[in-house]
């Protein structure tokens, strides 16, 4: 006769909160859009949306704070790299501060850069200057605001950034507001003749990172983007000039000396944005 022992005791209690990570949530509050939580989990204090399990949006390690945690952000440090003859940068604008990971290895390896640093919720800045040492000042200005409204501000439609980084995310998706032609040729118009735009392309789905990399070729011809090795995000860069796949891998190179990281390894390779009519989307290998 068999007899049904049923299922498999649980494991004891310390074995379960041992292989459970360790979180603690330090703030969740109703935001803008969504529930913005703070946890410290396994050593790192990380910025979500929603819940306690969502993505991570941004990432510190409070006990060095300039460790940079994600691969797509030291990617992202190349692009005053990409500026012809080596020229410094005096002006940046960030949009979606999120943590402030950008902001601060930027400001702290190139002294005389200025940035604005733009988010639509306002709790989040205030998130990133309680728990990610963000800290506003004549080098660092924040703005609560729409990124596509900020742009078309008569005021700021009438400078110029050497440096443009769009980090705008909520969960998984890119805003649509800030993947349309219109929202790319504001940023055009704002960019100097020199300067250097990226843009971090974070979609799950393929089809909607070629579609929305395509209408940044469209606004910006000849432009190159590089894909992380092991997260799901593409770095495109782009200028008035054409940025091609050459130039962003000795940008990789020489942002990495600039901001003593190897950013290299966490390339898997360079791709040339297709033209308005593309042929083939076949990826150039960078490192192995």
């Amino acid at each position: 006769m068999t007899v049904d022992a049923g299922p498999p005791p649980s494991p004891p209690a310390a074995i379960a909160q041992e292989d459970a990570p360790q979180r603690r949530v330090l703030m969740r509050q109703r935001g803008a859009f969504d529930d913005v939580v703070v946890v410290e989990e396994d050593g790192l204090v990380l910025l979500r949306f929603g819940s306690p399990d969502g993505a991570d949006q941004s990432a510190v390690d409070p006990r060095a704070p300039d460790r940079v945690i994600f691969e797509y952000v030291r990617i992202a440090a190349a692009a005053p790299a990409l500026r012809p003859d080596g020229r410094p940068f005096r002006s940046a604008l960030m949009l979606g501060l999120g943590g402030g990971a950008w902001p601060r290895l930027i400001m702290g390896h190139h002294p005389r850069a200025v940035i604005d640093a733009v988010d639509v919720d306002p709790l989040v800045i205030e998130a990133a200057k309680r728990f990610f040492f963000v800290e506003e000042g004549p080098r660092l200005r924040l703005h609560a605001d729409d990124a596509a409204r900020y742009v078309e501000r008569p005021e700021v439609r009438e400078r110029r950034y050497d440096v443009i980084f769009v980090d705008a995310f909520s969960g998984e998706a890119m805003p649509p507001s800030l993947s349309t032609p219109t929202f790319f040729q504001a940023l055009k118009r704002i960019l100097t003749d020199d300067g250097v735009l990226a843009v971090n392309v974070a979609l799950v789905s393929d089809s909607d990172a070629q579609a929305i990399i395509t209408r940044i070729s469209d606004a910006f011809p000849g432009c190159s983007w590089a894909r992380a090795r092991q997260e799901e995000n593409q770095l495109v860069f782009a200028g008035k000039r054409p940025i091609g796949a050459t130039a962003v891998r000795s940008a990789l190179i020489k942002a990495g000396i600039d901001v003593n990281l190897d950013i290299v390894r966490d390339v898997s390779d360079v791709v040339a944005c297709p033209t308005p009519a593309p042929t083939s989307t076949a990826g150039q290998k960078l490192f192995e």
